[in-house]
C-alpha cells in the first residue's frame, strides 16, 4: 500500500472523516475538490472488476486523493523541476496578487473620494438646515414677541373698554336728568301739541281692541307722559317705563302710572302675551343695534296675538332732520331709515307692516316752483319730520311671512 505523506497526520481525525464519508454514501458531495472521486461508468467498472491489478490501482488512486496527495504536492517535491516551477508559480501568483491589490486599492480610493464628497455634501446640507432652523427660530421668536405685544395691547384695550363700560354703568350725574328734561321742554314742543300729533295713532289701538285692563298698553321711554295722558283720556289702560327720574316725577304728578327701569330689562321680566300694544315714541334712535333687535324680539314675546307694535322716530328722509335737528339730542345714536325698521319687524314675524309719516312742515316753507327739480328738492328738505312703524303680531292661525323666523 502506498505510504501516506503528510507533515502531521491525525489518525483519529482521518478515521472520523472516512467514517462520515462511508455513512453518507455515494451521493455525498466532497467539500474539497481533491477528495471528489468521479464514479466510473458501468463499462469501466466491469473492466476494472476483471483485472485485480486495475482494482488495486483504482483503490490506490482513491486512497492517494483521500490522503491529501495532489499534483501540486508532487510537482513541489520533484527534484530540480519542482523548485523552479514552484518559484515561477509563486512569482506569477505574487504578481497577480499585487495587481489585484492595486486594483482593490484604486477601487477603495475612488470609494473613499465618493464618501468624502458625500460627507462634504451632507455637511453642507446640514449647515444649510441649521441656518434655516436658526432663521425659523428667530422668526418664531419675533412672532412670539409680536403675539405677546398684541395680547398686551388687547388686554390694555379690554381693560380700557371695561373701565369705560364700568363708567357707563355708574349712575348718571344728578345734573343730567333735569338738564335733559329742560332740553325736552325747549325743543320737543308743547305737551298739548305733542298730544295732538299723537292722536292719529289711536285708531290703530282701537282696531286691535287693546287698552283694557287685561291687555294694557306698554309705552317704552314714556318721558313726560304725553301719550299716557292721551290714552287715559280715552279710558285705555297703560303703563309707562323710563329711566329718567326727573321726567317720571313730572308724569307721576299728573297721576300717570309709570315705572323707573331699563326698557329691555323690564321687557325681559314681563310675562309672555300679557301686553296689548307696545309703543315707543322717539326712542329707537337712542338704542344700539343689538338692543334694538332685542326690543323687537321681546315685544313679539310679550304681545298677545293680534297685538300692535308702534314705533315713532325722526324721519331721515328729511335732510334738515337727518343733518341737523336729529343731533340736538346728545343721546341719539343714529337715524334709522324706514325700510330698515320695517325689515326688522318682518324678520321677527310681525305682519301688516306700514310706515306712517307725520309732523309735516308748514305750507309756507314749501317751494312754489312746479318743476321736477323743485319737487325733488322739496321732498328732500320739507318731507315729514317723523315717521312711525305700525305692525301687528299675527294670530296663531295666521302664517308669518317668509322673512320672519328665528
Amino acid at each position: 500500500m502506498l505510504q501516506l505523506h503528510t507533515d502531521g497526520l491525525d489518525v483519529d481525525l482521518l478515521k472520523k472523516r472516512l467514517g462520515s464519508l462511508l455513512d453518507q454514501g455515494i451521493k455525498h458531495t466532497p467539500e474539497s475538490q481533491y477528495s471528489a472521486v468521479v464514479p466510473p461508468s458501468s463499462a469501466m467498472r466491469k473492466r476494472i472488476g476483471r483485472w485485480p491489478w486495475l482494482r488495486r490501482l483504482r483503490n490506490l488512486a482513491s486512497a492517494w486523493r483521500l490522503s491529501g496527495w495532489s499534483m501540486r504536492w508532487l510537482v513541489r517535491r520533484t527534484p530540480v523541476l519542482g523548485p523552479l516551477v514552484w518559484h515561477a508559480w509563486g512569482k506569477l501568483t505574487l504578481r497577480a496578487f499585487r495587481q489585484h491589490t492595486l486594483a482593490e486599492l484604486q477601487t477603495l480610493r475612488v470609494a473613499n473620494q465618493q464618501l468624502q464628497a458625500e460627507a462634504q455634501r451632507m455637511a453642507t446640507t446640514l449647515m444649510q438646515s441649521q441656518a434655516r432652523l436658526q432663521q425659523q427660530e428667530a422668526a418664531l421668536a419675533r412672532e412670539g414677541r409680536q403675539r405677546q405685544d398684541a395680547q398686551r395691547q388687547i388686554a390694555q384695550t379690554l381693560s380700557r373698554l371695561q373701565q369705560q363700560a364700568a363708567a357707563q354703568m355708574q349712575p348718571e350725574s344728578d345734573l343730567f336728568p333735569d338738564w335733559y328734561l329742560a332740553l325736552e321742554n325747549q325743543y320737543r314742543g308743547d305737551q298739548a301739541d305733542i298730544e295732538a300729533r299723537l292722536g292719529h295713532y289711536l285708531p290703530h289701538l282701537a282696531c286691535a281692541q287693546v287698552g283694557q285692563a287685561e291687555w294694557p298698553v306698554l309705552d317704552l321711554g314714556c318721558g313726560r307722559g304725553e301719550w299716557l295722558r292721551l290714552l287715559a283720556r280715552h279710558q285705555m289702560a297703560a303703563l309707562g317705563v323710563d329711566n329718567n327720574a326727573a321726567m317720571l316725577d313730572e308724569a307721576r304728578q299728573q297721576g300717570l302710572q309709570v315705572v323707573e327701569a331699563d326698557l329691555i330689562t323690564f321687557l325681559r321680566t314681563t310675562d309672555a302675551e300679557s301686553i296689548g300694544a307696545v309703543t315707543a315714541f322717539q326712542v329707537v334712535e337712542h338704542l344700539p343695534q343689538n338692543i334694538l333687535l332685542e326690543l323687537f324680539q321681546q315685544a313679539w314675546r310679550v304681545l298677545r296675538p293680534g297685538g300692535v307694535l308702534l314705533l315713532e322716530t325722526p324721519n331721515p328722509e328729511n335732510l334738515q332732520v337727518a343733518a341737523y335737528s336729529f343731533w340736538l339730542d346728545p343721546t341719539h345714536v343714529r337715524p334709522i331709515p324706514a325700510p330698515l325698521l320695517a325689515h326688522s319687524a318682518a324678520y321677527f314675524g310681525f305682519i301688516d307692516i306700514s310706515i306712517e309719516r307725520s309732523n309735516p312742515w308748514s305750507d309756507t316753507q314749501r317751494l312754489n316752483d312746479p318743476s321736477d327739480a323743485a319737487r325733488h328738492l322739496e321732498k328732500l328738505l320739507f318731507s315729514a319730520q317723523d315717521y312711525a312703524l305700525v305692525a301687528r303680531k299675527p294670530y296663531a292661525q295666521q302664517a308669518a311671512p317668509e322673512l320672519a323666523g328665528n
